[in-house]
């Protein structure tokens, strides 16, 4: 899964959203247990505008890792 993640970040770094999108969505299929890979498609897709989506993966990410500071934090930030 973090070959995944590292990936997807150098897509969302290169502004080729839609390729990062489907790299973090390619590490769900690897593992649905851990909150990363939605943490990386929510900050994607607060950074391209789409707050519903946004809001919907922060929820699942801390859903999966309650006592994660980080998403909590995001969370916070895109309410």
């Amino acid at each position: 899964m973090q070959h995944h993640i590292l990936l997807g970040d150098s897509y969302s770094g290169l502004g080729e959203n839609d390729k990062a999108i489907e790299i973090y969505k390619g590490a769900l299929d690897v593992s649905r247990r851990g909150g990363l890979p939605y943490f990386k498609l929510s900050q994607l897709y607060n950074k391209i505008g789409d707050h519903e989506a946004a809001l919907l993966h922060i929820d699942i990410a801390m859903a999966l890792s309650p006592m994660n500071q980080k998403f909590a934090q995001f969370h916070k930030k895109i309410q």
